[in-house]
């Protein structure tokens, strides 16, 4: 034990534990990135502001009908974007 009073194996295991953590948000993301079949760069390096126009998208609803964002136009939206395997 060192003056703080934690052993080396718990700094070391806590250590280990957020090096896998960002291990599998990586291939997370990465997997999400592929899934989608597209490139996020352009979004990423072209963050949207407060008050600018959203991207154009369809998405498939829970209803199984295709639900284009161009649809709500004027109209205040809140997205909720999840996901499950």
């Amino acid at each position: 034990m060192d003056k703080s009073g934690i052993s080396k194996e718990r700094l070391t295991g806590t250590f280990l534990f957020i090096l896998v953590l960002c291990a599998v948000v990586s291939i997370v993301t990465d997997a999400m990135v592929y899934r989608i079949g597209g490139d996020l760069s352009s979004y990423l390096s072209n963050p949207l502001s407060a008050g600018a126009t959203a991207p154009a998208f369809e998405l498939e609803s829970l209803a199984g009908k295709t639900v284009s964002f161009d649809q709500f136009e004027g109209s205040p939206v809140l997205l909720m974007f999840w996901g499950s395997s």
